[in-house]
């Protein structure tokens, strides 16, 4: 199953696209249909393919998605699920959390409207979160008589974005969610238009090899026991690996999956483990080499209140817990052309370069190697999420 997550500024379409998708991939159960045209029956409304994402009442009501909600649709070829994210700037950290999940992006604006401020953001995040291939649509192609020219400007402003945040664009597609074009079918209407349907794109897509090696963190201790989760690689009995922060060798005795003693067990996985030497939780087991420091730099996003300068906060990454201080705000993202400029905190949905210094060593790897260990979070006094981060 490959996931995908759908960026874009509101009302440029996310939803009607992610319901085209589903609805004429046939993937859509009938008890589903049903209960979508009862509510919109009720509501007075003809059927609208955006019901079928904005699952919650109160977003049908209020005509935007709130909750980054997973849909599910198949082709020929393999599974998808579609990540579809709050377009509204003050559901920014719903977005953040729904396109972390994601492998590869699809970009949509609306070809009335070009770029706008959302357009950038979720671009710059997807980028932040490590979405580096991104399919563009233009949508709404209906509204100017599917005209070329309308279409290859908008494209033309898109590819300069993408050129800017070094995003890989891996086709741009003229489309009408509402009416089908170029979403599964191939349109009529723009017979001027050579490239693939969006399930074409889709369907062609591959994902790169998994970097990283084995790799697993401690989340508890018990009568013996080490809980862990497996997030790369494979794990087997007698395996000896390094035990970060204190680079011990540690040799794998035993392994539980659930109640059951196992000689091999692959990732994901949640697992239980007897090793030779004490582990703790915080530690991570590896066979690459991870990075152990206490003052980093790191690319952060503000999801709530702001982020000052000289304030310690609290970094969780994985099960590893920090106090962390705010050494130095470097700079700061304009989304209005992307340039640095300088500032002593970030609000919300600013994202700055930010040197981050914690009270004890943490285990981190870079990004382009494992970034399930570059990913991070910041906690207020209040145990809150405030922002999200990657070390660098």
């Amino acid at each position: 199953m490959l996931s995908i997550a759908l960026l874009g500024h509101v009302d440029h379409g996310k939803s009607t696209l992610i319901g085209r998708l589903v609805y004429d991939t046939k993937s859509l159960p009938k008890e589903r249909l049903e209960e979508i045209e009862n509510v919109a029956r009720a509501l007075g409304q003809k059927l609208e393919f955006a019901h079928v994402v904005d699952a919650l009442e109160e977003e049908r009501l209020e005509q935007k998605t709130i909750e980054a909600s997973q849909t599910f649709f198949r082709t020929k070829k393999r599974e998808y699920v579609l990540i579809d994210v709050p377009g509204h700037k003050e559901y920014i950290k719903n977005m953040a959390t729904g396109a972390s999940f994601a492998k590869f992006g699809i970009l949509i604006v609306d070809v009335t409207k070009g770029i706008e401020e959302q357009t950038k953001r979720h671009a710059f995040l997807a980028k932040l979160l490590g979405i580096n291939n991104v399919i563009v649509v233009i949508n709404k192609m209906d509204l100017v008589n599917y005209k070329k020219k309308k279409f290859n400007l908008v494209c033309k402003k898109v590819n300069e974005l993408l050129e800017k945040l070094k995003l890989k664009k891996v086709a741009c597609i003229p489309i009408s969610a509402y009416y089908g074009d170029n979403v599964v079918k191939r349109s009529k209407k723009m017979d001027w238009y050579r490239g693939r349907t969006l399930v074409e794109v889709l369907d062609s897509l591959k994902e790169g090899e998994e970097k990283g090696k084995t790799t697993l963190v401690v989340q508890d201790n018990y009568d013996g026991l080490a809980f862990a989760y497996l997030i790369k690689g494979s794990l087997h009995v007698g395996q000896k690996l390094t035990c970060y922060p204190e680079k011990k060798v540690v040799r794998i005795e035993e392994i539980l999956d659930g109640d059951k003693k196992v000689k091999r067990v692959d990732a994901p996985k949640a697992i239980a483990i007897k090793t030779n030497k004490k582990v703790k939780r915080g530690d991570v087991l590896s066979l690459s080499k991870l990075n152990t420091k206490s003052s980093f730099r790191t690319r952060l996003f503000c999801l709530d209140s702001k982020i000052i300068e000289n304030k310690k906060y609290k970094l969780r990454l994985f099960t590893q817990e920090r106090e962390a201080e705010v050494k130095k705000i470097e700079s700061v993202v304009s989304l209005k052309d992307l340039k640095e400029k300088k500032a002593k905190h970030l609000k919300l949905g600013d994202i700055g370069i930010v040197k981050l210094r914690t009270n004890h060593k943490i285990v981190y790897s870079n990004f382009e190697e494992m970034r399930e260990l570059a990913r991070f979070v910041i906690l207020n006094r209040k145990g809150q999420i405030i922002a999200g981060g990657v070390i660098f």
